[in-house]
């Protein structure tokens, strides 16, 4: 069922009302909600999709040279991103440590239930 989008209505991710949010491209009922959700975290080995904003080495138990990889790529991410151009990890040989995976994503508006098309069985 489609519905019309009020800056009133709340946001089924965040919780907000919708004022904040930006609609998707072409939709009339699928915005966007501007608050990252953590989707994965955790301790382990970075692999060579990691991006270095969303790892920490553990630096009593890496090499030196995986937290110098760790500190290239890292400046390399930061040029990307200051420049506008898209980031390619080059190098996720940076040990072992903390890493965390956030995105954006799309919700649709959340409608509470209609209680003339709810039933209920209370028993008799």
């Amino acid at each position: 069922m489609l519905a019309h989008i009020q800056a009133t209505d709340i946001c089924e991710h965040c919780g907000s009302e919708f004022a904040n949010h930006n609609y998707v491209p072409n939709s009339i009922d699928v915005y966007e909600c501007p608050h990252e959700i953590i989707t994965s975290q955790g301790y382990g080995m970075a692999y060579d999709r990691s991006r270095p904003d969303c790892f920490s080495p553990n630096r009593e138990l890496c090499s030196e040279l995986e937290i110098e990889a760790h500190e290239i790529e890292f400046r390399n991410y930061q040029r990307c991103q200051a420049q506008g151009v898209p980031y390619k990890c080059t190098n996720g040989a940076w040990g072992i440590g903390a890493y965390w995976h956030s995105h954006q994503t799309t919700f649709k508006l959340w409608l509470p239930p209609d209680p003339d098309q709810m039933e209920f069985d209370f028993g008799s």
